[in-house]
């Protein structure tokens, strides 16, 4: 567990550490080129010359005058003398995010989820049934304020969809076989993202579960691996498990 905490503080100081490398990017100035809009995985060639930069690598990344679309997001892309906003749109919508708003109400997250049926209330639980792609959606609470966010699919229909859905999103940061978890951050690394694998009814599910993370480190060592793994207790749908299929969903994340 210290293992996973320590790589988990590491990782996210590392990507910290390459989104700020151009921070300064956002304050260039000058005459803007037209705002452009692509989808994950396309390119962009910049018509005119200059030293270009992207504000934002883990959302677009440049080379030269290529700019490659990388994750969902906006950010700026700049050279000494122009700039223009890159908008990079999802090529994939397995299922609508749930709830992220942490710290808030049971009606509050009712109120977002509307559209939704409630399934049931079980002490701090609250689960709604799901849509698209999503099995169902479950909000863990401490104190009647919103602590986790979880989202379970199928895994069997919609795996490899899955894997496209969240890397075009957010980040890999660890890939464990061996206790059967992939973690993930988003690109401002104050959420991470804990997906495992589970049989229920003798079909094979994805669980997705979100939490918040700031910035302290011990915030990032002493509280968020322990609090993912608690809320997967909490929600009482069995072990991990890892089988063939669980391996080949688990190195399609190793490949993004």
């Amino acid at each position: 567990m210290e293992k996973r905490l320590t790589l988990l503080a590491a990782l996210i100081f590392a990507l910290a550490s390459l989104s700020s490398c151009s921070s300064d990017d956002d304050e260039q100035q000058g005459p803007k080129h037209e705002d452009v809009n692509l989808s994950t995985g396309e390119t962009y060639s910049i018509s005119t010359g200059g030293n270009w930069q992207s504000a934002e690598p883990l959302i677009a990344s440049v080379s030269g005058n290529i700019v490659t679309a990388q994750r969902v997001g906006t950010t700026t892309i700049s050279s000494e003398s122009s700039s223009f906003q890159l908008t990079v749109n999802p090529r994939y919508n397995l299922y609508d995010t749930p709830c992220l708003q942490w710290g808030a109400s049971p009606s509050y997250v009712n109120t977002f989820m509307d559209g939704y049926n409630m399934l049931k209330v079980e002490g701090n639980i609250v689960m709604y049934d799901g849509k698209g792609g999503a099995t169902s959606y479950a909000y863990l609470f401490e104190n009647n304020r919103l602590k986790s966010s979880a989202v379970l699919v199928d895994a069997m229909a919609y795996g490899d969809a899955l894997v496209d859905y969240l890397t075009e999103r957010y980040i890999v940061i660890d890939v464990n076989e061996s206790e059967n978890y992939v973690m993930m951050v988003n690109i401002e690394q104050d959420m991470a993202l804990m997906i495992s694998f589970y049989v229920i009814s003798s079909n094979l599910y994805s669980m997705v579960l979100y939490t918040s993370i700031d910035s302290t480190e011990s915030r990032t060592r002493n509280s968020v691996s322990h609090e993912m793994e608690h809320a997967i207790k909490e929600l009482n749908i069995g072990k991990p498990i890892h089988n063939a299929n669980t391996n080949a969903l688990m190195q399609r994340f190793i490949m993004q």
